[in-house]
Order: C-alpha cells, then sequence, then structure tokens
C-alpha cells in the first residue's frame, strides 16, 4: 500500500467514530494528509498548463508519474472534506487546501481523448519501421493531428508534405501513361480534398484537375450513351413519365459528377426532350389553374359570395381564354337573378324596422346603468391590489385581497381582479425563491469565513495557501453579488453582516500575500539581472522559466497593483532580452530552412520570402530578393527535367510520330519558358526534330524531294541498243523493232532518240554483214542506280535517315560506271535534300560543292550527247568530285553536332542546391548529393543584351568530392541563387 494510501485509510478510519481529542498520530496523519493535498495540486496545475497549450500527451505522461495523479486525487477526495477542515482548523491542525477537482475532471477527459490516439501512434510507428509509402504516412499523420492538439504534428506533417510533393509529377505521369484512372481520381482527391500546410504546385493542380476533368467527363458520357436508346424510345411514344425519369438521371449523372456540358451529339439528343417536357409542363400548369379557377368560382357561388368577388372571379376565368364550363355561368346567373328579388325585399322590411328599434331603446337603458356601476367596483379593487404588489408590500396585498373576499365576493370573477390576484401569487412565489436564495448565500458566506480564519491568522500559511483562500473568499463575495438586490427579503440584515466579515478575512489575506509578495519579488529581480547578463545559448531557459513564473504571480489573485507593475517591469525586461534571442534563434531557423529548401524552386522561394518578409532590414534581404527574381529561370530548369522524363534519355525518335509527339512539347515547353537558359539548345533540338518527322514520315523526305528526279524517263527508263560496228544509240519505251530477210540476208529497224530534240525519234537501220550486239535493249547505268536508289529510299530509318544522304552522295561520286555529268546533276539534287536533312549539323560542309556544281550549270548540259559537253566541263566536274568533303568526314561532324546537342539538352541534373555566404563572406554552396568526380555547378543568370533568354553560369566542379568553387563568380552573383549540379 503507498504512504498515502496508508493516510487516507488512518483518516477514514478515525472518523468512524467521535474524536475524543487530537493525538500526536492525528497530527502526523493530518499534516501528511493536507501536504499530499498540495503536491496533488501542484501537479494538477502543471498538468491544466499542458493542456492549455496542446500538449496532451506531455500532460498525461505527467500525471502517469508515480503515484498516478488521478488515483491520488481520487484517494484524497474525502467523502465530507469541508467538516475535516473545519475539525483541523479549531483544533490547529494544518488546514488542507481543496483539491482543484475541475482540473482533475479536465485531466480525466484528456485520458479520454487519448485512447483513439494511442491505437494511431501505434499505426505510425508500424508504418516508419517498415519504411511505408509517403502518402500512407502522411495521411496517417494528419489523423493524428486530428486528434492530438500537440503543435509539433504540423512541422512532421510539413516535411511529408514536400516529400509526397516531389512524388506527385511521378506518380500522376504513371497514372497517365497507364490510363489508370483510379489513380488518377485518387490523385485529385488528394490533392483537393485534403487540407495542405504547404503550397502545391499550380501546374500539377492545374494538370491533375484537367485529366481528372477528362476522365469524368469521359466515364459521365459514357453513362449518359447508355441512356440515349431508351430516351428516343419514350420520346418517340411521347410518354411524358418516362422522359421525365430519363432527364432527371441524366441531370443527375452530370451533377453529380460536376459536369456541365456534353459533346454535341449527346446534346443534341437530349435537348429536343427538354424542350417537349418544358412545353408539357407549361400546358399542364396552365390546366391546373384553370381547374383551380374554376374550383375557386364553385366555391364563391356555394359561399354566396358579395357581387364583387364573383365579378372578380369571373373576370379571373376569362382570362385563360378557356371555355368556362356550362353549369358554372348558368349557376352565376340564377344567383343574379335572387339578388335582384331578394334585394327588392329588403328594402320593404327597412321600413318596418325602424319603427320596433324606437320602442326598445328606452328599456335598455336601466339595464345599463346597473351594469356600468358593478365594473368601476371591480375596477378599484384590482387596481388597489396591483398597487400593493408592484410596491412588493405582501402584508398589504394579502390585507386587500381578504376585504375584497369579504365585502365584496360577487366581484372575484371579475377578469381584473382575476389578473391583480394573479400577480400577487406570483410576488409571493418571487419572495420565497429569493427568501431561500438568501439562506443559502449566507451560509456559504459563513463556511467560507470558517474556514479561512485559522488559515488567515496562522504565521506559517504560503502564499499559494493564503492565495486559495483569498480566491475562495473571493469566489464567495461574487457569489453573493451575483444573486442581485435581495434587501427585500433580508429584513434581519443577514447578508451585509455575512459580507462585513468575509471582506473583513480578504483584506487580512490580501495584506499578508502583499507582504511575501514584495520578498519574492526582491529575490526574482536579482535573479533576473543575472539571467539576462548571460549568453544567449545559456540565458534561453533561465528567461523563459522566470518570465513564466513573473506572468503567473502577477495574475495570481490578491497581487496589489504596485507589485504587478513591479512584476510586470520585470517581465518586460525578461521579454525584451528573450526577443533578441529569439530573433537571432529566428534567422538562423530561417537561413536553416533556406539552405534545406533545396528540393526544388518553389521550396527555395518560399524559404527566402518567408526570410525577407520577417527580416526587411537584414543585409541578405536585398540579394535574397534578387535571387527570387532568377527563379524563374530555374523553374524553367526543373519543368525541363519533368519533360525529360518522358523520354527516357533517348533523344533519338524511334518514329516520326514520336518525333512529331516532342516537337508539340517543346513548343508548349518554348512557348510557357520562353526566357529558358537551355532555350537555344531545345530550339536547335525542335529543329532537330521537325526534319525527324519528315524525315521518318511515311513518305518521308528523300522520297519527296527525288521523285520526281528519279521518276523522270531520262533517268529511270532511258536504255541503249548496240551494233556490231561499236556504234551505241539510246532508246526510251517501245522501239518498234522490225528484222527482214531477203536472201537469206537478215536487215533490222528500231527507233532510237533523236539527240537535237529528245521529244523526236529517229529510225535506225542495221543491214548485213553488220548485225545488233543487244536484242533488246539495256538501261544505262544512271538508270540502273536511278531504280536502285528508288527502292532504297523506301527503306530509310531511324538508324540512317540523316546519315543516308551522306552515303549516297559519296557512291555517286565513286560510281565511275555512270556519266559523270549524270552523276553531277544525281549528287546536286541529292546535296539540296541532304540540306533540308541535315544541315542543322554540318552547316556549310557542301556549300562549295553545290556552288561550283551550279557554276557549270550541270542541270542544263545535254549528257546524252556527248559531242555536245566538252572534255573541260567534264575535268572541271571530275574536280568538283575530288574536292567535295569525304563521307566519313561530314558523318563525323553530323556525330559531334548531335552529342553536344544532346548533351546540351539532357542537362544531367544530380543534385540542387543553393549559393550562401559564411559568417567571414565566403562562398559556400549548400546541396543535397552531387559529390561526383567532375561534377559541374550550375547557376542560373539573366539575359544579356541582345539575349532575350537567361544564362547558365558554371560556378564550380567537383573534385575527390570536394566542390571547388570558380576564383572569379559574377559579381553581381545574389546569395540565395538555385545551384543546378550536373555530370
Amino acid at each position: 500500500m503507498a504512504d498515502y494510501q496508508r493516510v487516507v485509510e488512518f483518516l477514514r478510519d478515525i472518523r468512524q467514530a467521535p474524536l475524543q481529542g487530537v493525538t500526536e498520530e492525528i497530527r502526523v496523519a493530518a499534516t501528511d494528509y493536507a501536504k499530499l493535498c498540495e503536491e496533488a495540486n501542484d501537479r494538477l496545475r502543471k498538468v491544466s498548463a499542458f493542456l492549455q497549450q496542446g500538449l496532451r500527451s506531455e500532460a498525461i505522461h505527467l500525471s502517469d508519474e508515480t503515484p498516478n495523479l488521478l488515483d491520488l486525487v481520487a484517494a484524497l477526495d474525502l467523502p465530507d472534506p469541508q467538516v475535516w477542515a473545519e475539525f483541523c482548523a479549531n483544533n490547529g491542525l494544518p488546514v488542507p487546501p481543496p483539491l482543484q477537482m475541475d482540473r482533475a475532471s479536465q485531466l480525466n477527459e484528456a485520458y479520454a481523448a487519448d485512447q483513439p490516439l494511442e491505437h494511431l501512434l501505434s499505426q505510425h510507428r508500424l508504418l516508419a519501421l517498415a519504411r511505408g509509402p509517403v502518402r500512407e504516412r502522411l495521411s496517417l499523420m494528419r489523423q493524428i493531428a486530428s486528434v492530438d492538439p500537440n503543435p509539433t504534428w504540423e512541422k512532421d506533417i510539413r516535411v511529408f508534405e514536400k516529400a509526397r510533393i516531389r512524388e506527385l509529377p511521378a506518380a500522376f505521369y504513371s497514372a497517365v501513361r497507364t490510363k489508370d484512372n483510379a489513380a488518377i481520381a485518387e490523385l485529385h482527391h488528394e490533392i483537393n480534398e485534403t487540407q495542405w500546410y504547404e503550397t502545391l504546385p499550380a501546374d500539377i493542380q492545374q494538370a491533375v484537375s484537367d485529366a481528372f476533368s477528362r476522365v469524368t467527363r469521359a466515364q459521365v458520357e459514357s453513362d449518359l450513351q447508355a441512356l440515349v436508346e431508351p430516351l428516343r424510345d419514350a420520346f418517340a411514344a411521347r410518354s411524358q413519365k418516362e422522359c421525365h425519369a430519363l432527364v432527371q438521371r441524366w441531370k443527375n449523372i452530370m451533377s453529380t459528377a460536376g459536369v456541365t456540358s456534353v459533346s454535341h451529339a449527346l446534346s443534341d439528343e437530349i435537348k429536343p426532350v427538354i424542350s417537349w417536357l418544358n412545353e408539357e409542363e407549361q400546358r399542364l400548369t396552365k390546366i391546373k389553374r384553370f381547374d383551380a379557377a374554376c374550383r375557386d368560382f364553385a366555391t364563391l357561388l356555394e359561399q354566396d359570395a358579395p357581387d364583387a368577388k364573383l365579378e372578380a372571379g369571373l373576370v379571373k376565368l376569362k382570362e385563360f381564354d378557356d371555355e368556362i364550363p356550362g353549369d358554372l355561368l348558368q349557376r352565376y346567373q340564377e344567383r343574379r337573378k335572387q339578388r335582384e328579388v331578394a334585394s327588392a325585399r329588403r328594402h320593404k322590411l327597412t321600413m318596418v324596422t325602424i319603427g320596433g328599434v324606437v320602442v326598445l331603446l328606452a328599456g335598455g337603458l336601466l339595464g345599463g346603468f346597473y351594469m356600468y356601476s358593478q365594473a368601476n367596483a371591480a375596477k378599484t379593487w384590482a387596481d388597489k391590489i396591483r398597487k400593493a404588489t408592484q410596491d412588493r408590500n405582501l402584508a398589504l396585498v394579502q390585507q386587500l385581497i381578504d376585504q375584497q373576499d369579504k365585502t365584496a365576493p360577487n366581484l372575484s370573477g371579475d377578469a381584473a381582479i382575476k389578473t391583480a390576484k394573479s400577480e400577487a401569487a406570483a410576488l409571493l412565489a418571487e419572495y420565497e425563491r429569493d427568501r431561500g436564495v438568501l439562506t443559502g448565500i449566507v451560509a456559504d458566506l459563513d463556511s467560507a469565513a470558517k474556514a479561512a480564519q485559522s488559515s488567515v491568522t496562522d504565521a506559517n500559511a504560503s502564499v499559494d495557501d493564503l492565495l486559495n483562500i483569498a480566491g475562495t473568499l473571493q469566489g464567495a463575495i461574487d457569489k453573493a453579488t451575483a444573486a442581485g438586490d435581495l434587501s427585500w427579503v433580508d429584513g434581519e440584515k443577514k447578508l451585509p453582516t455575512a459580507l462585513a466579515g468575509v471582506h473583513q478575512l480578504l483584506g487580512q489575506a490580501r495584506s499578508r500575500v502583499a507582504g511575501q509578495i514584495q520578498t519574492q519579488i526582491a529575490g526574482l529581480s536579482e535573479r533576473v539581472d543575472e539571467a539576462v547578463k548571460l549568453p544567449s545559448d545559456q540565458a534561453y531557459g533561465p528567461l523563459t522559466t522566470l518570465g513564466n513564473t513573473l506572468r503567473a504571480m502577477k495574475d495570481a489573485p490578491g497581487i496589489d497593483e504596485s507589485a504587478k507593475s513591479a512584476l510586470a517591469a520585470m517581465d518586460q525586461k525578461v521579454a525584451a532580452r528573450l526577443a533578441a534571442i529569439q530573433s537571432t534563434r529566428e534567422m538562423a531557423g530561417e537561413m536553416q530552412n533556406i539552405r534545406s529548401a533545396v528540393v526544388s524552386s518553389d521550396d527555395l522561394k518560399k524559404a527566402l520570402q518567408q526570410f525577407t518578409a520577417k527580416f526587411p532590414d537584414a543585409p541578405q534581404t536585398a540579394e535574397f530578393n534578387e535571387a527570387i527574381k532568377r527563379l524563374n529561370g530555374a523553374k524553367a530548369i526543373e519543368a525541363w527535367r519533368d519533360v525529360q522524363i518522358s523520354l527516357n534519355g533517348k533523344f533519338v525518335p524511334a518514329t516520326s510520330a514520336v518525333a512529331a509527339k516532342r516537337v508539340e512539347q517543346l513548343t508548349a515547353y518554348l512557348t510557357t519558358y520562353a526566357d529558358s537558359p537551355l532555350s537555344p539548345a531545345l530550339t536547335t533540338y525542335a529543329d532537330y526534330l521537325k526534319r525527324a518527322t519528315e524525315g521518318l514520315a511515311e513518305r518521308n523526305t528523300w522520297q519527296d524531294k527525288l521523285a520526281d528526279l528519279l521518276a523522270a524517263p531520262t533517268v529511270s527508263e532511258i536504255s541503249y541498243m548496240e551494233v556490231s560496228d561499236g556504234s551505241t544509240y539510246l532508246v526510251m519505251g517501245d522501239i518498234k523493232k522490225i528484222e527482214r530477210k531477203i536472201n537469206n540476208q537478215v536487215s533490222v529497224s528500231f527507233q532510237a532518240l533523236n539527240l537535237k530534240d529528245l521529244a523526236k525519234r529517229v529510225t535506225i537501220t542495221v543491214d548485213a554483214p553488220k548485225t545488233l550486239k543487244t536484242a533488246t535493249p539495256v538501261k544505262l547505268p544512271h538508270a540502273k542506280f536511278a531504280n536502285l536508289i528508288s527502292d532504297e529510299i523506301k527503306t530509310v530509318d531511324e538508324n540512317n535517315w540523316d546519315t543516308y544522304g551522306i552515303d549516297l552522295a559519296d557512291r555517286i561520286v565513286k560510281d565511275d560506271t555512270m556519266d559523270i555529268v549524270v552523276r553531277a546533276i544525281l549528287l546536286q539534287q541529292v546535296l539540296k535534300v541532304n540540306q533540308a536533312v541535315a544541315g542543322w549539323a554540318i552547316g556549310d560542309a557542301y556549300d562549295k560543292t553545290l556552288l561550283d556544281l551550279t557554276r557549270q550549270q550541270v542541270d542544263a548540259l545535254p549528257w546524252y550527247d556527248k559531242d555536245r559537253v566538252t572534255d573541260s566541263t567534264r575535268k572541271a566536274i571530275k574536280s568538283i568530285f575530288d574536292n567535295m568533303p569525304s563521307g566519313a568526314s561530314i558523318k563525323q561532324k553530323l556525330a559531334t553536332a548531335k552529342a553536344d546537342l544532346f548533351k546540351q539538352v539532357s542537362f544531367d541534373v544530380i543534385a540542387t542546391g543553393v549559393l550562401l555566404k559564411d559568417d567571414l563572406g565566403n562562398w559556400q554552396l549548400h546541396a543535397r548529393g552531387g559529390d561526383v568526380q567532375g561534377a559541374v555547378a550550375w547557376t542560373v543568370a539573366p539575359p544579356v543584351a541582345p539575349a532575350t533568354h537567361n544564362a547558365l553560369v558554371p560556378i564550380g566542379s567537383y573534385s575527390n568530392g570536394k566542390l571547388t568553387l570558380r576564383d572569379s563568380l559574377p559579381r553581381d552573383l545574389p546569395q540565395g541563387s538555385m545551384v543546378f549540379v550536373t555530370r
């Protein structure tokens, strides 16, 4: 059994029988009991303070210390504590302070509220150990925060919200890519139906909202489509009931989903039905109103309403433009005739009635006089009783009532007398009620005075004891004051007497408190002077404790104004020092927030803005404001990282569709972030993708640009016929070959091209002994080559669409089987197409070759007539071929340009950070990760004319796990600049 239980059990045992005297054992028990009550009250005060600050867990932890506080209070709560207090006061024993049961009740409620919290905390611990998903842990912490008022949960929730915000883009992209509508709906609910401390990025909010709207609208239109056929059938049958039900379902589906518009096809289905329903409803409403008007008119006829009402009812019926029922009109006309007849009869009766009235008036005057005298007597009695009631003169009230009952009992039934007697009865009830209140208040005052007497006169009474007594006395006085004026029921003046005694004791208690308070104030003043001189890191704790003590004393009841002023002055001194320490701490905390806010530009912007808002005069603020302006460029870098996720690190598109989609993405990005530091590289990449879109199309660039040339008959069909004497003739199409035999001699004729005019033909005859070496036309080498190329360009793919032309140019130059002039013509066209395909990378590599070919006017040379093309021209073309850059060098140039472009476009960010200066003014980069050998740190700088886009500026690199900043950083580089670390 605990010590406190033994004390309480002893007190309960000795009070079972009448006490004969005070023994030493009783004195020890009384002292221990009073001390236990003080300790319990002290713990209850601390627990209550924790609860008021929302620190329920701390309050319960303090309560659970041995002995358990609620168990202790329950044991100390005697059945009749007031009796024991009086016994102690009368026998010189320590009087126990009243237990603070209201605070114990608050603690009990806190225990009850903490039970569901314990289950949530258990789940929280399990998820933390299992490293559960951020989303689940965040949801659970929000549930805990809703149950536990401890403000520290907000900080944890903010940390997890930032982590969840980083996950949202990937989660959203995955849901969209897999067409997971349920996941999109969950993301929409999480973003829009949950209270966030951190600000969600507007772009992800908008993207999720747009996707959810599309999903919702698609589902709504699917549900509505299922109603179309039933709606058509119901409308065709003109079934108002079915149409109304289906339209209502249609509206419910849209309103439930929050969709306000649907496709034109669905809208066209519902509009005529709604229009018809509205017309039907108006028609039926009009019929109902007309029927109601008919019923109302019939009622007027039945009630024999006046002519004016009947006329108004008839006018109302005529307003409907419907035929009025014949029976109603007939009844109306008959009623009119009856009234005309009755009017004539009434006129006759009127004249007879006037004579009778004159006779009756004489007899009525006598009876009226008697009634008037009785009413006047009743009013007199009622006024007397009411006057005595208003004066609160109960004796007179009763006397008047008795007299009236005795002398004029016949007036008791009068309404005025009844009302006066009722008011008198209410006054009597009020008297009895106030008399009871008076008795209770006087008893409470006497009891408080008796309980306070011994403590007020006890030289050893503590300040807390005296303050508790003062509080009890003041409470009794306040209760008496709140009861109002009771003097009309207090003839013996008991209340003023009791109040005087309590006021006297209250004055004595406060006087003793003031004396002891002055002593404590002197000691506190010395402690305050010592605490404010301590270093900041040592002063905060003692100053906080002193501040709480000073405020508690200042607000305690019974403290006089001079003491309050002294305490307030010390409190201000403590508060000023604490404010200075807190300001330093807050600035350090905000700087730490900035160092930690390197996950995204939004986080960094928020941290910088919080600092500048709190410390507008700090030396860093101007630079931070400039850094905030530059964060738009950083935002563009982050946005491009999001686009990169969809590229999966593959910058060469596999198909024309992929290339076209990427062009759309880049166009949207460059429209939104026109000043992006990456805009030059991305503009070039967009140009590359547009060329890839055409180069990989179903009918690609090579097919489109070379089609006419390769399909020309002089290129793809031209052939030759050779004679045994070595002569050759160019032919195309049907040569109309004819053989003739004369005396065993064969003569052959055919049509060849007229080299002076290829549109014409000449007949060639081969007579014996000459013969044809080629029985049929043989295609020229360049025709065979053209046919081969026509087939090849159909198979161009992602592996060679931009190098095919380079290889083809090399092949044309090296193929000596073809006529050199034809080769020059083909080469000229291929190089032009090649510029359209890869000109972005190879630049002017082929410009000289194209210029030289143009000067030779190769496309105008009659290559088919060798006599008309000079040797010097052929030598010049040969020289052009010899001086053309090799295909290998051009392909290397293309590969280098692509590699450089893709490296710029990839901008492989492995870490982000922020640039700040230390106390000595030296630059420091605060980053998460990035310590990779050779990694480069970049920051965004504003545009430099004439450029309109931001610039990326390298500021350092990593070597051996350490970042080395460049010696000469830009002079206008502000603190707070965001940094990107790339491989």
